[in-house]
């Protein structure tokens, strides 16, 4: 897919946790990721870690408990049988308060781990594709600033999936932040999702699942104009990803589990009858959103399509594909040059490792990893638009 035209670029994940997130709901005050890292066992590379980036901070325990208004009484004893940060655990000594410092030791070491994470990440990506954008990771929810500003320095875009409550609407200072802390990279809503208990399979639960949700189709369709107009507004915004075509089941099975069950998040319920006061106010108001979002100006140069040439010759068996820039083969052969005769390969021939030479050299024909990131630099600029 590395030449496809079509494809608009990759997801590294979805949904990581970061610490303060919904996945630290065993925590009414959240979690971190360094207290998680620090309570498993001694012997892991995640407590290692941890440990070591403490001991860099704080000559001695003492200095530590100082500093975090704990009485731990080693650096040992922060292992899972000792270091309990959390409330639902009884065992060990608890943090009894979120000192600044423990709260700075927290998101420094996140944003540490986050480099590494989107380093490692779009680094094997960008190996094997150099010329599409790297979407994010889909944030669950606003992640602290250190982890915002990791995923800003490697990826293209920042993907947020922005899900809103009953009792707010989405927030424009969230997408501002979001995209000044990630190094001003644009925002793409990667998931939202709006709900109504009125609907044509099943009553839907509100308790247990993201997004609003309201009486009747009707309110949820006004709910949905609401947000997309809000967002398209936004010059930070590049894009909103409706979650999702059809409603959730109405019972469980084993991988699924109750939570993924009897959502009213479809356009369509379960035995495929339309949601028409949804998908009616859809029809009408999204054609409407680029202009909406042109209103609102970037102050960005526009970066327009342009004839490209094939850096290698495409040989007898293909030709030169000028809108992307790359050989089109006759049937039967592959390879850059067109020159790979397919019915000569056998499973032998993938074989060998991947050859990571595209992202760490060039790619062959005298590109560089700096032309390709100032490409990417002006598709990033050209998707506001």
């Amino acid at each position: 897919l590395r030449n496809d035209p079509w494809l608009i670029g990759w997801y590294i994940d979805n949904e990581l946790f970061w610490g303060t997130d919904y996945q630290g709901f065993l925590d009414p005050r959240g979690t971190t990721l360094l207290d998680y890292f620090l309570i498993t066992a001694n012997t892991t590379t995640a407590h290692t870690h941890a440990l070591t980036f403490l001991q860099q901070r704080y000559a001695t325990i003492a200095a530590l408990n100082t500093a975090w208004n704990t009485s731990l009484t080693s650096w040992t004893n922060m292992s899972a049988s000792g270091f309990r940060p959390l409330p639902s655990q009884s065992q060990g000594p608890r943090i009894p308060a979120w000192t600044d410092k423990y709260v700075k030791d927290s998101r420094d070491f996140a944003g540490l781990v986050a480099a590494q994470y989107y380093n490692v990440t779009t680094s094997a990506v960008r190996a094997v594709d150099p010329y599409h954008l790297i979407l994010g990771s889909k944030f669950a929810f606003s992640p602290v600033q250190s982890v915002t500003s990791a995923c800003g320095q490697y990826c293209d875009v920042i993907s947020w999936n922005y899900y809103t409550n009953n009792y707010y609407a989405p927030r424009a200072s969230d997408i501002h932040s979001l995209s000044q802390w990630g190094h001003n990279k644009p925002v793409l809503i990667s998931e939202y999702g709006i709900r109504a208990y009125d609907t044509q399979s099943s009553r839907d639960s509100a308790s247990d699942k993201a997004g609003p949700v309201f009486p009747t189709q009707a309110e949820r369709a006004q709910d949905w104009k609401s947000y997309a107009t809000t967002l398209a507004a936004l010059k930070e915004i590049v894009g909103l990803h409706w979650f999702m075509f059809h409603d959730m089941p109405t019972s469980s099975t084993p991988k699924t589990g109750p939570s993924a069950t009897n959502g009213n998040y479809g356009l369509v319920n379960a035995t495929d009858a339309i949601y028409t006061a949804v998908t009616s106010e859809m029809t009408k108001v999204n054609p409407t959103l680029a202009n909406l979002h042109e209103a609102h100006p970037t102050n960005l140069t526009a970066f327009c399509k342009i004839a490209l040439k094939c850096y290698t010759k495409c040989g007898i068996h293909g030709c030169c594909d000028s809108s992307v820039g790359s050989c089109k083969c006759d049937d039967g052969y592959g390879g850059v040059d067109c020159s790979e005769d397919h019915a000569s390969f056998s499973l032998s021939t993938f074989t060998a490792p991947l050859s990571r030479s595209v992202w760490t050299v060039g790619d062959g024909y005298g590109y560089t990893q700096e032309y390709f990131q100032a490409a990417r630099t002006n598709v990033s600029k050209a998707s506001y638009h």
